[in-house]
């Protein structure tokens, strides 16, 4: 599921209202530190048509950089041989 962005117009009290890049406007609980004009992101769940979280700008971007792709073994193209995995002295190689 992705995250909706959005615009925060009103944030006062307990809380806030955004409007969504589709043109609707949201009125959820505060629950971060965010202003009139910072950008939001909206985890929605549809299931039960409510606000799962809220994210910051910095924590959206942030979520980004965590992703860490893991790579296969390498391939030798000189050698035509798959780099194997050692566990106890035996080598187990991938398809």
């Amino acid at each position: 599921m992705a995250p909706i962005e959005g615009l925060v117009l009103k944030s006062s009290g307990s809380f806030m209202k955004v409007r969504l890049c589709s043109g609707k406007v949201l009125h959820i609980p505060k629950v971060k530190k965010l202003a009139f004009g910072d950008k939001a992101w909206i985890c929605f769940n549809y299931t039960d048509m409510s606000v799962r979280e809220v994210l910051t700008d910095y924590e959206y971007h942030e979520l980004d950089k965590d992703t860490e792709v893991e790579l296969g073994p390498e391939f030798d193209p000189e050698t035509g041989i798959v780099e194997g995995i050692a566990l106890n002295g035996s080598v187990f190689l991938s398809d």
